[in-house]
């Protein structure tokens, strides 16, 4: 059985994620490919993701996930959330990428959370903790609330959206990477300072995108 990307591809996927400041092994290349192929194959029961073809899937799947280590280097560690985690973009990604890394990915979707945790075990991801729940819900658990340095967020909706359930999962000082959309000005979110946007491009695409990143702040005092 092929398993491996088309030739194309697999160097789209090694020179964006080195650009990034990620190097892909063998071994990251293998579980890229498998994560791929069960994205093909759980897509044909339930909807996980619009992504379909190869080149859509690795670059704006994996790709654009990766690129989030412009924004934060996740080789040093960290505790991080992942909020509507969807098909795992970006956790999965950068799972595969730093396999160290403790990261709690939430859905509230059972058959996608179905879907994350048999992936979890196909490639042997630790320290990740898989929940189903809502976010709402989570956050009224004492051991969740302010217990993060980073949040990612793909799927939510609106920045304002995602500032709003991401701010009772950081600590003060910990860091909102949202990417979003090349023409989407950065906004004023209560509880975050707006620390940076970074521009990127991904193969083969002409419109740029960028990481806005944001910094939650301690709370207003009376």
């Amino acid at each position: 059985m092929k398993r491996e990307f088309s030739p194309a591809v697999e160097e789209g996927l090694t020179r964006g994620a080195r650009a990034f400041g990620i190097v892909l092994g063998p071994r990251e290349l293998e579980a890229f490919f498998l994560y791929y192929q069960e994205l093909l194959r759980w897509g044909e029961r339930m909807n996980l993701t619009a992504l379909k073809e190869e080149k859509e899937v690795v670059f704006q799947g994996f790709l654009d996930s990766l690129v989030l280590n412009l924004a934060y280097d996740f080789s040093q560690g960290a505790q991080v959330i992942d909020l509507g985690s969807g098909a795992g973009f970006p956790a999965i990604p950068l799972k595969i990428c730093f396999p160290l890394l403790p990261y709690t990915l939430v859905d509230s979707n059972h058959k996608k959370f179905s879907f994350l945790k048999h992936i979890s075990r196909l490639l042997d991801l630790n320290n990740m903790e898989i929940l189903w729940t809502r976010a709402e819900l989570l956050a009224e658990k004492q051991r969740y609330r302010e217990a993060y340095d980073v949040a990612t967020a793909r799927a939510l909706g609106s920045l304002t959206e995602v500032g709003t359930q991401s701010y009772p999962f950081l600590r003060t000082g910990g860091l909102l990477l949202a990417p979003r959309g090349g023409q989407e000005e950065p906004v004023i979110l209560p509880g975050f300072i707006s620390l940076q946007s970074l521009p990127y491009r991904l193969p083969e695409e002409e419109r740029g995108r960028q990481i806005l990143v944001l910094e939650k702040t301690p709370p207003v005092k009376n």
